[in-house]
């Protein structure tokens, strides 16, 4: 029997997502690899511009990959060793005299190393983006969250019983996509 695992992503249904404001990209960039996350700050304090209808996702892929506070216990029991520095947003038009009137989340920059997974069938476009994801058993057996090594795309994967928890959970606009696993 084979494990499964599936992609975990910020769904594409999303019409008004969230968008943080004013952050360096040069700090936050897509591939956050390790010398990038040391350099973050523990917590640091961002905006977003208020809009009604807003969606306030629970995983965000720009400027890199984030999870929503709720998910970050989730997380740690799933993986221990992954690390996290956060991101707590405001909204734009904040006042502190007038309180908060709109909401102010947290998000989560998850840190765990690149697992050389890529299984000799997967089909990836000279340009390093996936077309066909498929990893070896092997490289991910007993791992409930990893990130996939040697691609252009920031690309993590989640064990079915960690799907299964983020699924019970009900999150908002977190795609989860089914990726072949092989010997």
């Amino acid at each position: 029997m084979t494990d499964e695992y599936f992609r975990l992503f910020q769904s594409h249904i999303v019409s008004n997502s969230i968008a943080i404001e004013n952050l360096d990209r040069e700090h936050y960039p897509y591939k956050m690899d390790r010398a990038a996350f040391t350099r973050l700050e523990d917590l640091v304090v961002a905006y977003y511009q208020p809009d009604m209808g807003l969606e306030i996702c629970d995983m965000l892929q720009s400027p890199c990959f984030m999870i929503a506070d709720r998910f970050r216990d989730l997380f740690s029991l799933l993986e221990p060793e992954l690390q996290f520095k956060g991101i707590q947003l405001y909204p734009l038009d904040f006042d502190a005299a007038e309180g908060v009137k709109s909401p102010v989340p947290l998000y989560w920059i998850p840190h765990i190393e690149s697992t050389e997974c890529l299984h000799s069938t997967a089909k990836i476009y000279d340009t390093g983006i996936v077309e066909e994801l498929v990893v070896k058993q092997g490289a991910v057996r007993g791992k409930h969250i990893l990130k996939v090594a040697g691609l252009v795309e920031e690309i993590w994967l989640v064990s079915l019983a960690a799907a299964e928890s983020i699924l019970r959970r009900r999150p908002l606009a977190a795609g989860l996509e089914r990726v072949k696993v092989k010997e």
